[in-house]
């Protein structure tokens, strides 16, 4: 006998990038030395230019 199940899945993935940092960059851009912290686009766009990052960051937003 085969059971089935119905499975629904809605939400976000969650990733987490590691970075090196001086204590000058943390303590003008923010984090926490040693923190985690939850941040959205704009935030990640902000820090990948404050990191120098040479690829193009987008933004995307969408409302339900």
């Amino acid at each position: 006998m085969t059971e089935t199940i119905d499975l629904l899945g809605i939400g976000n993935a969650m990733t987490g990038n590691l970075y090196r940092s001086s204590d000058d960059a943390l303590k003008k851009n923010g984090p926490i030395q040693g923190s985690m912290a939850l941040i959205d686009g704009q935030k990640a766009a902000h820090l990948a230019i404050v990191r120098g990052e040479k690829r193009s960051v987008a933004v995307v937003h969408n409302e339900v």
